[in-house]
């Protein structure tokens, strides 16, 4: 049969008309969710009026309940899922926090053990405050720390040499004249009440050539 005796979609649950120029003998919206997902009866979207579960099954691979469930529809610019449906878009982790656990006290925000934004397991979900969400942030170290701080006066190889430096029993008032800040800033990095956080770090053979040949003198600057 030539395309120009199609009149309706080739498919045999449609009715509907083809498009005008019968792409592949299909109404437009098969032809669109081919283009979209490889396959003209895979559908993105789900019907009018369906429940916050079954919207959230038609977008999550629950197959392994250890593993994260990603959101596979609408993401924002931090990777958080957004259900549709409501008045306004819902974050898909709260969603399905209340489908599957229950209700979010007030003022709790929805926390990941995973630390994955799109993840939907409630598995791996936890209701918490945000002082105790931004103290889990830092316990795992997922906020700015060191020379990726954007406040950062001193890069993390300055801060290595202060507290090697100090170590070796030179002063603190050399050392700030060395690497060119206060006093009082290599005295918070020593005690560690700034820069607490430390990475594997090795000094460099000329630095402790240096500190052999200059330790006496700046043992005793003032």
């Amino acid at each position: 049969m030539s395309k120009s005796t199609i009149t309706v979609c080739s498919l045999q649950e449609c009715n509907r008309p083809i498009g005008p120029h019968g792409a592949r003998g299909w109404c437009p919206t098969h032809y669109k969710r081919w283009r979209a997902t490889g396959d003209p009866r895979i559908t993105r979207f789900v019907t009018r009026g369906a429940s916050d579960e079954e919207r959230l099954l038609h977008y999550l691979d629950i197959s392994d309940p250890s593993a994260c469930w990603e959101w596979q529809g609408v993401r924002d610019k931090d990777g958080y899922g957004h259900v549709s449906g409501a008045a306004s878009p819902r974050i898909s982790s709260r969603v399905a926090y209340e489908t599957w656990v229950g209700p979010i006290p007030a003022r709790h925000l929805i926390c990941h053990t995973c630390d994955n934004p799109p993840c939907c397991n409630p598995a791996h979900l936890f209701s918490g405050t945000s002082k105790r969400n931004t103290q889990d942030m830092l316990a795992k170290w997922r906020g700015s720390h060191g020379e990726h701080h954007h406040w950062h006066r001193l890069t993390d190889e300055q801060v290595h040499v202060i507290r090697y430096l100090s170590e070796q029993g030179i002063q603190q008032r050399p050392i700030a004249k060395l690497i060119g800040c206060s006093q009082s800033q290599v005295s918070n990095i020593v005690r560690r009440s700034q820069r607490r956080h430390d990475t594997n770090w090795t000094p460099k053979p000329a630095l402790i050539e240096w500190v052999a040949k200059n330790s006496r003198t700046h043992r005793l600057a003032v």
